[in-house]
């Protein structure tokens, strides 16, 4: 698949260690197509003359109505810190996809629950932003769990995506310090009881999404399948990896 070159139009800090990023096609060219839920490759020229460029793929974090598109990357190794340094504003980088299949069919998914680990909430921002700017009729949940509150990504926007959107409802924990004072909030992690309990269309009519590091997504899909749900009701992404 051809890649192709995008402007940065902001970055900024989404948390202490997130960077996001708001791209846009260079020169005029048309825009990415998507789906909620997809991922692009982000290509970084070759340290070495001669070598291929330095890529890794990142969940859409926008919607597709969007006219920008969105990444939201942790900066935690080799690539990300170069990402880091050099994908500031007006720099430009290559964007190869869409990829991905973890994408959810509004139109037949009526009850749709996504668990959210960190950085894991960037595919479902696209989900949620996309049902809320076409005003869709499928009741979202959100579970959202992440270690501290200042590794919190999106939190205000959530709440404000929650008042637009009749059918959201955000719950958030955290498990390494005592959570605010506040009704949606729990500290440790979500139990199989919790999750279905706030899962509107109960065990049998709900689609799960989960989307974090590889022993979160484990954990929850098992906990899933050992309370009941089918296993072509839950998706799992490994930051890229479909399973």
């Amino acid at each position: 698949m051809k890649t192709e070159t995008y402007r940065v139009a902001k970055a900024w800090n989404a948390t202490h260690d997130v960077r996001a990023y708001r791209l846009v096609p260079e020169n005029g060219a048309a825009m990415v197509g998507y789906k909620p839920g997809q991922f692009v490759m982000l290509h970084l020229p070759p340290l070495e003359a001669g070598k291929p460029d330095e890529r890794r793929a990142y969940s859409i974090s926008s919607a597709p109505h969007e006219s920008e598109l969105e990444l939201t990357i942790k900066i935690h190794g080799n690539f990300t810190q170069r990402v880091n340094r050099e994908v500031v504003h007006d720099a430009r980088v290559g964007v190869s996809g869409p990829f991905g299949v973890f994408c959810p069919d509004f139109s037949k998914e009526q009850f749709i629950t996504m668990i959210a680990g960190g950085v894991g909430i960037a595919p479902f921002m696209s989900y949620i932003r996309h049902a809320t700017h076409y005003k869709l009729p499928n009741k979202l949940t959100l579970l959202y769990s992440n270690k501290t509150f200042k590794d919190t990504i999106y939190y205000h926007e959530l709440q404000e995506l929650e008042k637009k959107n009749p059918n959201l409802m955000v719950m958030f924990t955290i498990t390494r310090e005592e959570p605010p004072s506040d009704w949606r909030w729990k500290k440790s992690r979500f139990t199989t009881e919790e999750i279905v309990s706030h899962s509107t269309g109960g065990l049998n009519n709900t689609h799960f999404y989960v989307c974090g590091s590889t022993e979160m997504c484990n954990a929850m899909t098992k906990q899933l399948q050992e309370a009941g749900v089918p296993r072509d009701r839950t998706k799992q992404e490994l930051f890229g990896n479909i399973q």
